[in-house]
């Protein structure tokens, strides 16, 4: 069986999603190029704090799983790709308390 390419692969946590941001800032969905300088604009808005930009991004990923699961942890973190307790742990660090509304 063959490894899947790195853009196949899922992405776990923030700093995984920081690297995928960083190495997808100056491509778009389609463009071949060898010079990242000479791309079109990014795709990604211009944001001034990775971080911060980058968690609130898992934020709303997180609740836009967990809606249609209504609330199923077990559920949304499959379809997440990472273990129940870590999205236990995300919720509790992002202070989610009812998703469904």
């Amino acid at each position: 069986m063959r490894p899947r390419p790195h853009w196949a692969r899922p992405v776990k946590g923030v700093a995984d999603l920081e690297k995928y941001v960083r190495a997808t800032r100056h491509a778009t969905l389609g463009t071949q190029t060898s010079n990242p300088m000479s791309a079109p604009p990014a795709v990604l808005p211009e944001v001034d704090d990775l971080r911060n930009f980058l968690a609130e991004a898992e934020k709303t990923l997180i609740l836009r799983t967990l809606r249609p699961t209504n609330c199923a942890q077990a559920e949304a973190a499959r379809r997440l790709g990472i273990s129940r307790s870590d999205l236990g742990y995300k919720i509790a660090k992002y202070g989610i308390s009812d998703p469904v509304r």
